[in-house]
C-alpha cells in the first residue's frame, strides 16, 4: 500500500506540507465566504506534485458547493490530465456533468468507473441520485396529488434501480452512511407506493424482494448510526441520517424534529449540505408520505437556509455578489495616464472626458443598472479611476482588488497623475460602496520571481466569475498593440484581454488610439452646430441601430456622425421630388417618411412609409440616380442626411467602412429583386426591403 504522502518526514516534503497547509487554511476561509477567485487563483498556484491532487480535489468541492459547476469541471479536468485513474477526480467530473444536464455522459463515465473501481461507494452514491432524479421527473410537475402518486408508482423501475445501486455501495462498507440511508428512503417511499398501486394478490417479485430486505436494512443502518454518532466525532451526515432513520421508521415528530435540530448544529453553515437533506426530504413532501412529520422537518431546514441567506446577504454588502445572484458583472482593464516624460503618448490628460464618455456608453451597451457589480485590478490613474467612478454614478458596487498597500500603490501608479489623482483614488477608497481588497491578506505575498501585478490581475479576474462567465463583460481601454518587454501598463492589460477571451468572456474593445480622434471630433461637431437636437453621441447610436450600419466600430459610425447634416420637416414638407437626381441618403430618426408616386388617375399614392430607425435614398450616395417617387413628411421628422460627396470622402479615407456598408447595400438590392416591380411595398415585406419601384426612388 502506497504511504500517506503527508507523513513523510523529509526537509523538502516537510516544507511542501507546510506549505500546503497555509493553502488549505486560506482556501477554507474563501470557501466559507464563497470568494471564488481567492480558490482559483491559490489552486492555479499549485505546484509541487505532491500536494497538486489534494488542492485539485479541493478546490472542485469548494467550487461545486458554491454551484459553480463548469468551473470545477475544468478544475477536475486539470487534475485528469496529470492523474487520468484518479478516481475522486472521475466520480466528481461525473457528478458535475450531470448537474450540468449531461446525464447520459455522468451515468457512462460512473458506469466505468465502477467497472474499474467496484467497491468505490461513492461511485454507486452518486449512481443512485442519478436514477432517482430520473424517476422524479416522470412526475414531479403533476399537480393532483393522487396523480402524481400514481405516475410515481407507474415509474418504480427507476426506484428499484436506485436501490439496487444504493445498496449494492453500502455491502461494501457498512460505516458509510450515505447510500444505505438512501436505499431505506427510497425502499420506503416505494413500499408506501405499492401498497396504493400494486396488486395485492400479485406484487411484482423486485417489490417483494425489497419488502423482504427492509427489516434487515433498517436495523443495520440504524445500529451503525448510532454507533458513529457516539464514537466521539460524528459529523453533519451522520446526524442528518439519523433523522432521516427516524422519519422512515415513523416514528414521532417530535423525535424527528429533535433529530434534525441537532444536526443542523454540526451543518457549519455549509448551504449545499443543507439542500441536500432538503432535496431528498423534499421527496416525501411532495408525494404526501409521512406528511406531518416531513412538512415540519422542510420547515426546519428551510428557516436555517433562511437564516444562514440572511447574515450572508449583510456580508454580501461588503463582499462579491452570490453565485447564481440575477446581476451583472463588468471587468475593466485600460491604460493608465502617461507619464509626463514618456515617450508613447497613449493617454495624454486631455482625453479623460472623452475616456469617460466611452466607458459610459460601454456600461449602457452592456445594459449595466445599479445592482450590477464593477471588477478592476487596482484603482490607477486614468482608465481605472474613470471606470470606478462611472460604476459609482450608476450606484453600482465595484471590487477592488490591490496588489500592494495604499502608499506603495499610489506611488507607483497614481501620483504622476497629480494630487486631483490622488485625491480621487482616497474618495474611492472610502466609499461605502466600494470594496477594496488587498493581494497579500486575502491570497497571501505573490512568491519570488511572480509579478504582483500580475498575479493582481488574474485574481480579479477570477473573482469577476462569481455569476458565472455568461454574465461577464470585459470593458478594456487598449491600443490592441503587443505589449514590448518595457511597456509593463500594455502587458498587464494585453494580459487581462487574452485571458479573458480564451475563457470565453464578451470583449468590448476601447480603441484608445482612436480616442483622441473622437475627442477632436466631438469639440468640432460641438462648434459647428450648437443648436442642433441630436448631439454627436445620439447621431452614434442612431447609425448604430440602422442595419446599413449596424456592424461598423464606432469610431466608424462616429466619423460618418460627423458629416451627416440634421435637418427638420413639418407635416408634408417635401425631402425628395421626383425626377430630380438623387445624391443624399436619408437616415430617419424621428417622425415618418411616406414614398409616393403620381396616381394613375388622381392624386399621389403612397406605396411605402419609413419610419425612426429607417433610412431612404441609399442607392444617391452610392451612384447617379433619378429619382422615381417623391419623399413627404408625415407629421414632424427629424432626420440626418449623409450626401453623397462626404459618402465618397469616407470610402477614400477609411475603405474598410466603405466595405461594410456596400456589402449590406448589396445584400439588400438582392432582397429587393425578389419583389414584383409592379406590387407596392406592403407591412408583410421585410423590413426596409422594397420593391425595385421604390428602390429606384429611394
Amino acid at each position: 500500500m502506497e504511504p500517506d504522502r503527508r507523513t513523510l518526514r523529509t526537509p523538502l516534503a516537510t516544507g511542501f506540507w507546510r506549505e500546503f497547509n497555509e493553502w488549505e487554511e486560506r482556501v477554507a476561509v474563501a470557501r466559507r465566504q464563497k470568494r471564488i477567485g481567492d480558490i482559483l487563483l491559490l489552486t492555479e498556484e499549485i505546484s509541487n506534485p505532491l500536494c497538486k491532487e489534494d488542492a485539485v480535489a479541493q478546490a472542485g468541492l469548494a467550487l461545486r458547493e458554491l454551484g459553480r459547476h463548469e468551473l470545477a469541471l475544468q478544475e477536475y479536468r486539470k487534475g485528469l490530465a496529470v492523474n487520468s485513474k484518479h478516481v475522486e477526480f472521475r466520480r466528481e467530473e461525473a457528478v458535475i456533468l450531470n448537474r450540468m444536464g449531461r446525464v447520459d455522459e455522468a451515468i457512462i463515465k460512473l458506469e466505468r468507473l465502477l467497472v474499474d473501481e467496484p467497491s468505490d461507494t461513492r461511485s454507486t452514491g452518486c449512481l443512485g441520485r442519478i436514477y432517482t432524479s430520473i424517476w422524479k421527473k416522470c412526475w414531479i410537475g403533476i399537480d393532483d396529488i393522487e396523480e402524481r402518486r400514481q405516475a410515481a408508482f407507474d415509474a418504480y423501475q427507476w426506484v428499484i434501480k436506485s436501490i439496487d445501486t444504493y445498496l449494492r455501495g453500502f455491502h461494501f462498507d457498512l460505516n458509510v452512511h450515505e447510500p444505505g440511508i438512501k436505499a431505506l428512503n427510497m425502499s420506503c417511499l416505494l413500499l408506501e407506493l405499492a401498497d396504493r398501486f400494486d396488486h395485492a394478490d400479485d406484487p411484482d417479485p423486485d417489490i417483494r424482494r425489497i419488502r423482504h430486505l427492509l427489516p434487515e436494512l433498517q436495523s443495520t443502518l440504524g445500529l451503525t448510526l448510532k454507533a458513529s454518532a457516539a464514537a466521539g466525532a460524528p459529523d453533519y451526515w451522520t446526524y442528518a441520517s439519523l433523522a432521516e432513520w427516524h422519519l422512515v421508521r415513523g416514528d414521532s415528530v417530535r423525535t424527528v424534529v429533535r433529530a434534525y435540530r441537532k444536526s443542523l448544529s454540526y451543518a457549519r453553515k455549509n448551504l449545499f449540505h443543507l439542500r441536500s437533506s432538503l432535496k431528498q426530504l423534499k421527496l416525501f413532501c411532495d408525494l404526501g408520505l409521512h406528511e406531518e412529520a416531513s412538512k415540519t422537518a422542510e420547515a426546519i431546514l428551510l428557516n436555517e437556509i433562511d437564516r444562514i441567506e440572511a447574515v450572508d446577504a449583510d456580508h454580501r454588502e461588503r463582499e462579491y455578489p452570490l453565485p447564481q445572484t440575477a446581476v451583472l458583472a463588468f471587468l475593466f482593464t485600460g491604460h493608465r495616464l502617461d507619464r509626463k516624460n514618456s515617450e508613447a503618448r497613449r493617454f495624454p490628460a486631455d482625453l479623460e472626458q472623452e475616456v469617460r464618455r466611452q466607458i459610459d456608453m460601454s456600461l449602457d451597451r452592456g445594459n449595466a443598472d445599479w445592482n450590477d457589480h464593477g471588477f478592476v485590478s487596482g484603482a490607477a490613474c486614468g482608465g481605472d479611476i474613470i471606470f470606478i467612478e462611472t460604476c459609482l454614478d450608476r450606484g453600482m458596487r465595484v471590487h477592488v482588488h490591490m496588489p500592494c498597500t495604499d502608499a506603495d500603490f499610489i506611488s507607483e501608479q497614481v501620483a504622476h497623475g497629480g494630487d486631483q489623482w490622488i485625491a480621487r483614488f482616497y474618495a474611492i477608497r472610502n466609499n461605502p460602496k466600494v470594496n477594496m481588497y488587498y493581494q497579500q491578506e486575502r491570497v497571501g505575498r505573490a512568491r519570488e520571481g511572480v509579478d504582483p501585478c500580475d498575479r493582481n490581475a488574474r485574481w480579479t479576474l477570477y473573482s469577476s466569475l462569481v455569476l458565472g462567465i455568461e454574465k461577464l463583460r470585459l470593458i478594456a481601454l487598449w491600443d490592441g498593440k503587443s505589449a514590448t518587454a518595457d511597456d509593463e501598463d500594455g502587458r498587464y492589460v494585453g494580459a487581462m484581454v487574452a485571458h479573458a477571451q480564451r475563457m470565453g468572456c464578451i470583449l468590448d474593445h476601447l480603441d484608445i488610439t482612436k480616442l483622441e480622434y473622437l475627442f477632436a471630433a466631438h469639440e468640432t461637431v460641438d462648434a459647428h452646430d450648437r443648436h442642433a437636437r441630436l448631439k454627436i453621441d445620439d447621431r452614434v447610436e442612431l447609425l448604430r441601430k440602422v442595419s446599413l450600419f449596424s456592424s461598423l466600430h464606432h469610431v466608424d459610425l462616429t466619423q460618418i456622425a460627423l458629416v451627416t447634416e440634421e435637418r427638420q420637416y413639418e407635416d408634408e414638407a417635401l425631402l425628395a421630388s421626383i425626377g430630380e437626381q438623387g445624391d443624399e441618403l436619408f437616415i430617419i430618426a424621428q417622425g415618418e417618411v411616406s414614398v409616393r408616386v403620381p396616381g394613375e388617375d388622381g392624386p399621389d399614392r403612397t406605396i411605402a412609409c419609413r419610419c425612426a430607425g429607417d433610412y431612404v435614398g441609399e442607392m444617391a450616395i452610392v451612384h447617379d440616380e433619378i429619382r422615381t417617387a417623391s419623399l413627404v413628411a408625415n407629421g414632424d421628422v427629424l432626420i440626418l442626411a449623409l450626401s453623397q460627396v462626404n459618402f465618397r470622402k469616407i470610402l477614400r479615407d477609411r475603405p474598410e467602412t466603405g466595405f461594410a456598408v456596400t456589402r449590406t447595400l448589396a445584400d439588400r438590392l438582392i432582397e429587393a429583386s425578389r419583389f414584383d416591380p409592379g406590387e407596392p411595398a406592403t407591412s408583410s415585406a421585410p423590413a426596409l426591403a422594397p420593391a425595385p419601384q421604390v428602390q429606384a426612388a429611394l
